[in-house]
């Protein structure tokens, strides 16, 4: 009695194989892309806190109205030092452009809700500096 595969089952085995990666691959090589392309969540936090205190330091210009949005570059808050340039991702390492608009929203509670707001991004909206 023979112990071992056939040339034919190891082919078909091969085959079967690679049309599964064939399939993925694609797909996991898009949702890779695109997570390096995207700003880490823990980058956010920071560039959300210094957005709050450049906002609670400048509350002359910055009024804390319930309802007023403010639209603050990273480059603003790289020139009043309160982040260092170049303002990078924490996870990809990738540089974050300083054109970057971080929109800051005051909710009926006073407190700041924070986004980026890019060309891209649907979920933000369009940035338009209001004030009461």
């Amino acid at each position: 009695m023979k112990r071992g595969f056939t040339l034919v089952e190891m082919i078909a085995v091969i085959l079967l194989m690679a049309l599964i990666s064939i399939t993925v691959l694609p797909s996991i090589l898009n949702q890779v892309n695109n997570k390096k392309e995207e700003i880490s969540e823990a980058s956010e936090k920071i560039i959300f806190s210094a957005a709050s205190n450049y906002l609670n330091n400048k509350t002359i210009t910055y009024p804390k109205l319930s309802g007023n949005t403010y639209c603050i570059t990273l480059n603003e808050l790289v020139q009043n030092g309160e982040l260092s340039s170049p303002v990078k991702d924490i996870k990809s390492g990738n540089e974050i452009s300083l054109n970057t608009i971080i929109k800051a929203s005051l909710n009926a509670y006073s407190d700041y809700e924070y986004c980026l707001v890019d060309e891209t991004d649907v979920t933000c909206n369009s940035c338009t500096e209001i004030r009461n």
